[in-house]
């Protein structure tokens, strides 16, 4: 088959299954939680971006030559009313939303700035004490079905203690 033959297969699929991505574009503009990131993608050599915007059930992906604003409104609209997990990017800010950064970016960043200032140690007390947190919360998030209320309550309770001393730890980084 000749690439010719190809792309108009590829662009006949492309038009039966239109219906599908508008529908998971409307599934992951109606998630609770979405998680966002952009990625550099080569288009005829040149600079693209794979947005990639992903719920527990559906991924949207869209190639754009714009990295700004503009992109994550066409996805999200102006206001998103779920929870966004992403990157720290500066255009996810373009849309009203809740936004949590994601994990990796924000342990990355802390173990950075410790590498500049190795002579504050409150930033590794700060990193282990928040490290011990998440692998905390992680595991009781586990465990949640088998406790009882009142033994996931009390667990809980002291994952809040903990995240108040790592409050005030960070207070005084500040």
């Amino acid at each position: 088959m000749q690439t010719s033959g190809l792309s108009k297969h590829v662009i006949r699929v492309s038009g039966i299954l239109e219906k599908v991505y508008d529908e998971i574009l409307q599934d992951v503009q109606i998630g609770y939680i979405l998680f966002a990131d952009e990625i550099g993608w080569r288009v005829k050599s040149r600079n693209w971006w794979l947005w990639v915007s992903g719920t527990k059930k559906s991924t949207y992906f869209l190639i754009d030559k714009s990295r700004g604003g503009d992109v994550v409104r066409r996805i999200l609209g102006e206001v998103f009313l779920g929870v966004m997990a992403v990157d720290g990017w500066g255009t996810y800010l373009s849309i009203i939303s809740e936004q949590q950064s994601c994990m990796a970016h924000i342990l990355r960043k802390i173990r950075k700035f410790y590498k500049s200032f190795p002579g504050l140690k409150d930033i590794a007390a700060f990193y282990v004490k928040f490290r011990r947190i998440i692998k905390d919360g992680e595991r009781l998030q586990s465990l949640c079905k088998e406790f009882g209320e009142e033994k996931f309550y009390r667990r809980f309770t002291n994952i809040e203690q903990t995240h108040k001393l790592v409050k005030s730890l960070s207070a005084r980084v500040d």
